[in-house]
């Protein structure tokens, strides 16, 4: 099946308090207009002004926000979605992620039936979560050396896992990650859904 990542090239909402006017400084630069409004539903914001939170939370916002406008009316789109969505997942939450995808593999064999409605909740859910350093940095690796290998195309700046560096370096090699992977049309599954605003 063939997997690109889903560019989105136009602003998207967020929702912010009075209170929380600092935030306007994290979301502009991430595509995001700041409305003073309450969003209920959507995914929390984080409690720091970490960038690779704000990073994470950026992506798992877009995914949601993707997945809830798609209509999965059959097992085919609902298994094409999961296809896309399965990395981020894995992230999130692994023991969830390989249990929910064997169940979507015997739905694939006719046992069972998934609904689109109760699929988008599961995956809501999981989207909630949060991810931290470690998993995004080893998510990073994972996709980069998918990449070199079908390209190869190195990239200088994406360090080796492991390597000791600032939230701020973490972000800007995801970045780098996500414009190679649009370039060449290589899924870069960490972030499925990439947010780019043509000036």
């Amino acid at each position: 099946m063939d997997k690109r990542n889903i560019l989105l090239e136009g602003r998207q909402t967020a929702f912010i308090r009075e209170e929380d006017e600092w935030m306007k400084d994290m979301l502009i630069p991430m595509g995001f207009d700041p409305l003073y409004w309450e969003e209920p539903d959507g995914i929390p914001y984080p409690d720091s002004e970490d960038p690779v939170k704000w990073w994470d939370w950026s992506r798992r916002t877009l995914v949601r926000r993707w997945l809830m406008k798609e209509d999965l009316s059959d097992a085919g789109g609902i298994y094409k979605t999961w296809y896309l969505l399965k990395f981020i997942c894995q992230e999130l939450d692994n023991t969830w992620a390989r249990r929910y995808g064997r169940y979507l593999a015997d739905m694939r064999e006719g046992k069972d039936l998934v609904d689109g409605n109760d699929f988008k909740a599961e995956i809501g859910k999981v989207l909630k979560k949060s991810s931290d350093f470690a998993r995004i940095d080893g998510s990073l690796w994972k996709h980069y050396s998918h990449f070199r290998k079908w390209t190869g195309v190195s990239i200088e700046k994406i360090s080796l896992p492991g390597t000791e560096r600032s939230s701020e370096r973490l972000v800007e090699e995801l970045k780098i990650m996500e414009d190679k992977a649009l370039e060449h049309g290589i899924f870069f599954g960490t972030t499925p859904v990439i947010i780019r605003i043509k000036e």
